[in-house]
């Protein structure tokens, strides 16, 4: 069973910080396609290298680690992306949320990716919150 309950899950293509410290997420109305490069870029020292940001929020009463999987378009799990190990400081359930920007390295192949926010347990199989495709394409 799971430790913690799901409020939101989503995709942004932009993430913007205000003067107090304040994160603001974008996002178009259309599905986000990530457009690789004809040739390979690395990023300008300075310069904002994430290609897209993941948002959640969830309700926890109870340690517990949420993590991020993303499979390539060949359903390989591409691993060590990003993880929180969550720990409710009160008796009652909190709230909390995170934004973890992705680097477009882990978008280099073309294809289906797959992203799906888990809940990791101590058993073999982690359980899955949510999920969402997103499609890459060389431009």
């Amino acid at each position: 069973m799971a430790d913690c309950k799901l409020l939101a899950f989503l995709l942004c293509d932009k993430a913007t910080l205000d003067q107090y410290g304040g994160v603001a997420l974008h996002s178009p109305s259309k599905p986000i396609v990530i457009y690789l490069p004809r040739t390979r870029q690395l990023p300008i020292p300075g310069k904002n290298a994430e290609t897209l940001y993941v948002f959640y929020r969830i309700v926890a009463d109870q340690y517990c680690r949420i993590a991020l999987r993303v499979l390539d378009p060949l359903g390989v799990e591409i691993t060590g992306i990003c993880r929180d190990f969550i720990e409710p400081q009160q008796e009652d359930a909190s709230v909390y949320q995170a934004v973890w920007g992705l680097g477009a390295t882990l978008f280099e192949t073309p294809g289906r990716y797959v992203l799906y926010l888990v809940q990791e347990t101590e058993s073999a199989a982690p359980l899955t919150l949510a999920s969402v495709p997103l499609f890459v394409s060389r431009q």
